[in-house]
């Protein structure tokens, strides 16, 4: 499947053909990054598959590339990125150029952050995936993904219910005090 390509710097670079047309598996993603390089890097980078809701990847953006034990971005720039693809769901990953596929203490709070202020603004970041120098990848299956997705949504539709009492509340109280 054909899909479009971005440069670190949002800028069309063109197409590229994945060798997977729908993410079932992590190995799905770990043969995307394989076929796009990232198992050859000698510097961690990190990449986004944009998906929509059939699991199917409609874009690719590459985030950052840094040195031999850590790459980061921005939390924006991956928000920006996913409203140009117009998707509200991306698979982050990077490679281990030294080979592990332990998740760093760093990489987890990252993960987590990224995973929270994407949710504020209604994108569900199903996965951040580790590449090993060798292609292997860890192992989550995307259809236990789907739980998460419907928890993160349950969240934020919960959340913006409590922020509209609270307006509703304020609004009210500021009606009687007049």
């Amino acid at each position: 499947m054909e899909v479009t390509t971005y440069t670190c710097y949002i800028e069309q670079e063109g197409t590229v053909d994945l060798p997977v047309k729908k993410l079932v598996h992590t190995d799905d993603v770990g043969r995307i990054a394989e076929a796009l390089g990232y198992t050859r890097f000698a510097e961690e980078t990190l990449g986004m598959l944009c998906v929509n809701h059939q699991n199917e990847v409609t874009a690719y953006h590459e985030l950052a590339r840094g040195t031999v034990c850590s790459a980061s971005t921005q939390i924006i720039n991956i928000i920006k990125r996913a409203a140009l693809s117009n998707t509200d769901l991306i698979v982050l990953f990077h490679n281990h150029p030294m080979g592990s596929l332990q998740p760093s203490k760093a990489d987890m709070k990252s993960f987590e952050d990224i995973r929270q202020a994407c949710l504020i603004v209604g994108i569900v970041v199903m996965d951040e995936v580790v590449i090993a120098g060798d292609g292997r990848t860890d192992h989550t299956d995307f259809s236990e993904i789907a739980k998460s997705i419907t928890m993160a949504i349950k969240e934020k539709e919960e959340r913006e219910a409590e922020k509209r009492r609270t307006k509703e509340k304020d609004d009210c109280a500021g009606r009687e005090g007049e």
